[in-house]
């Protein structure tokens, strides 16, 4: 059976350090790109851990099957190993499309981490090549409005638009 808990905003931080501890021993990217807006805080976290620069990507899922690239990445990847980053993996039509994204841009390698992955291994070919959690159901801060942490979050958002490169990024994540 599986339990529904609600994270802390540290809860989520320290879930993307153990991530990263994960990804560190078996990958060294030298670009993080993580998916708005669920993948922010565990981008820039993994990112802050690695000592690399950190990109983001945006796709919007509308209705069940229809995936949208609306903020690519415009950039050429060639040689990098990358690191692509989102909170949860379900069904893997946003990371499906994300992947692909990144693969036009030809890169040396892509690997994927989530911090919580509700798929089948043995029956996903897309699934992350790393997570967190599986298959405990974590209400991460950012994901509803209500949560009460909610408010953390934002915090946490408004410090981080304070850094140059990443406030036209938070701004579009988030109205602050």
């Amino acid at each position: 059976m599986c339990m529904n808990y609600n994270l802390s905003l540290e809860d989520a931080i320290e879930m993307s350090k153990r991530l990263a501890g994960k990804v560190a021993e078996q990958f060294s990217p030298k670009l993080i790109v993580g998916i708005l807006s669920g993948g922010f805080l565990p981008a820039v976290e993994i990112a802050k851990i690695f000592g690399v620069p950190v990109e983001f990507i945006r796709l919007n899922r509308y209705y069940e099957d229809v995936v949208v690239l609306t903020h690519p990445l415009e950039m050429d990847l060639r040689g990098l190993d990358v690191l692509l980053v989102d909170d949860i993996y379900e069904y893997g039509r946003t990371m499906k499309m994300a992947k692909q994204h990144l693969q036009d841009k030809n890169p040396q390698n892509i690997k994927v981490a989530v911090l919580r992955y509700a798929g089948v291994f043995d029956k996903d070919p897309n699934a992350p090549d790393f997570f967190e959690l599986h298959p405990a159901a974590a209400l991460f801060p950012w994901r509803a409005p209500d949560h009460i942490a909610f408010p953390d979050y934002k915090a946490y958002l408004i410090e981080a638009s304070k850094v140059t490169e990443l406030g036209a990024v938070v701004r579009l994540h988030l109205s602050i």
